[in-house]
């Protein structure tokens, strides 16, 4: 396979070419395939789109500044979300549309459990029954 170049390209023109132009794609197996990195030689027997996209940002070593900054900015998109960003809607990622709570909203655990001072002779009772617990 030829050897792609992205030194010059927009973040518009890698959407277009995705994830797998990256990567040698083996022989497919039950809907799997495995993937080798053209650029570091990394290997992967059943190479996931997730994978190679966290690939590209955090551990290729020899690859193209732009191409890490785009794939670390498509992860930290996803981050928490657990899914793969389709390529399709790479340049449009928008925020998860789920309601999420502030922290300044949440309740504290301590307005549901009061503090109770132990008396000397409950503390001997629990002491006890550990004692003849673990020995």
């Amino acid at each position: 396979m030829s050897e792609l170049c992205f030194d010059n390209e927009n973040p518009q023109d890698i959407v277009s070419q995705g994830v797998w132009n990256f990567f040698n794609k083996g022989a497919s197996v039950k809907g799997h395939c495995s993937g080798q990195c053209k650029k570091c030689g990394a290997f992967w027997a059943c190479a996931k789109p997730v994978d190679l996209e966290e690939h590209l940002a955090l551990d290729c070593p020899n690859q193209n500044k732009d191409i890490i900054d785009f794939y670390t900015q498509i992860i930290s998109n996803r981050q928490g979300h657990g899914q793969t960003v389709s390529q399709k809607l790479i340049p449009s990622i928008e925020q998860s549309k789920r309601k999420h709570k502030l922290a300044g909203d949440q309740a504290s655990l301590s307005e549901f459990l009061e503090s109770t001072k132990l008396t000397s002779q409950c503390e001997n009772n629990i002491n006890s029954a550990l004692i003849k617990a673990f020995v």
